[in-house]
């Protein structure tokens, strides 16, 4: 019982989505969904709200809403998080170093 009725459900809200992303008939783009969630962050100690897109999407100030990542620029951003990736490696030992011993300093003196 409490299957199938969550079963409905889940075919209801997925049916909802499908509906809201039909094609329009007098135009050749896709509804868009209100996609854009916004959290606040702390930049040089201000409170600032930053634009969340979901994967694949970015956030572009100008249009005011979410917009796909081009192919080069996905390809652009893959190669610099491999680049970023291999430089970390290195000093990930000393980082992880010092966070033990931050650890051991801050299981002694406060106590576990």
């Amino acid at each position: 019982m409490r299957q199938s009725h969550f079963q409905k459900i889940v075919k209801e809200v997925i049916r909802d989505v499908l509906e809201s992303t039909i094609p329009c008939s007098d135009c050749n783009k896709r509804l868009e969904l209100d996609e854009i969630k916004w959290k606040r962050v702390i930049r040089n100690k201000k409170v600032v709200k930053k634009a969340f897109c979901p994967d694949g999407y970015r956030y572009n100030a100008n249009k005011k809403k979410c917009v796909r990542i081009s192919p080069a620029q996905a390809r652009k951003m893959s190669k610099a998080a491999k680049k970023r990736a291999r430089k970390m490696k290195g000093k990930m030992a000393k980082i992880a170093r010092k966070r033990m011993k931050s650890m051991k300093k801050r299981t002694s003196t406060m106590g576990a």
